[in-house]
């Protein structure tokens, strides 16, 4: 909200499962969730260690990929940390693949409102190709409880105090201790508690069947129909899952907030895909000259 309202460019955060992109949609704002690892997770509060990473939210894509660029690194003490080995990439193919929720009026959107924006597409040279959103589910409660449970322990045993909770457990007393003061949050932290305990090595075997789940998801469409980039019009966990990039940004401004897309690729396509947000983003500001 602050980057909506205009008090700041970027504002840093962490998603886990939509934390920016709902945010984005919602606002009308830029926000990127790079490939899990690509940005260090040391030191930020946990709440899955399988899922969580640090992104941006930001007023303009420019300033969105300077951000991002300026975050990336190694980290030794985060056990997915990878090094970005290019600092450019251009997509190979002007191709879109947009995923579509018939259920929800989408392709009804897409014929009226975001029209003008698709005309313009076309113009420049991309090939939107149209295909019905895959009903798919995943096991991200279940992994998420256990996680927090875990991880925030590790946490609070770390940085806790006299004064602050030292284990997950007094966490959620203190919690239940002051509702009014957490308005948010709660049923997560309960939930959490009430799952029974999951062995280490069931947890991560349940992780990576997950993982591989929603990147098998992802490459099979951009393999079926050749794409690098695919689009939605409401937030999809795919990218949260799989650990791929993903982003929102304004395209139509004929509303309040601007109605919004999501863009996602493969993991380690980052670069291309903020390219093509720069590229988007061009095309909607034209679509906009031109409908005024």
């Amino acid at each position: 909200m602050a980057v909506a309202a205009g008090f700041c460019d970027a504002a840093l955060g962490t998603e886990t499962r939509g934390s920016f992109m709902i945010p984005g949609f919602r606002n009308g704002v830029f926000s990127f969730k790079p490939t899990r690892g690509l940005i260090s997770r040391s030191g930020i509060i946990p709440l899955s260690s399988s899922f969580d990473a640090p992104g941006v939210l930001a007023r303009n894509p420019e300033i969105m990929k300077k951000v991002i660029l300026a975050m990336v690194g190694v980290d030794l003490e985060d056990d997915q940390s990878f090094e970005l080995t290019k600092t450019e990439s251009n997509p190979s193919r002007k191709r879109i693949i947009c995923c579509v929720n018939r259920s929800l009026g989408e392709m009804e959107l897409l014929q009226t409102e975001l029209r003008p924006f698709l005309a313009q597409l076309k113009l420049n040279g991309f090939e939107i190709t149209f295909v019905d959103l895959p009903d798919v589910s995943f096991d991200y409660k279940t992994i998420s409880s256990a996680d927090i449970r875990s991880d925030m322990a590790k946490f609070l045993q770390r940085f806790g105090s006299d004064n602050e909770p030292r284990s997950f457990e007094e966490l959620v007393e203190r919690y239940r201790e002051r509702p009014n003061a957490h308005l948010y949050g709660m049923e997560r932290l309960e939930d959490a508690l009430a799952m029974p305990q999951i062995q280490k090595s069931d947890l991560k075997k349940l992780v990576q069947e997950n993982v591989a789940k929603a990147r098998d998801l992802i490459n099979s469409i951009l393999d079926r129909y050749d794409g690098d980039f695919v689009g939605f019009l409401n937030f999809v966990d795919w990218f949260s899952i799989g650990g791929g990039p993903s982003c929102t940004l304004p395209v139509s401004f004929e509303t309040k907030p601007p109605i919004s897309i999501m863009l996602g690729s493969r993991v380690g396509n980052d670069l291309a895909l903020l390219n093509i947000v720069q590229e988007f983003s061009e095309i909607a500001k034209a679509t906009q000259y031109t409908e005024n």
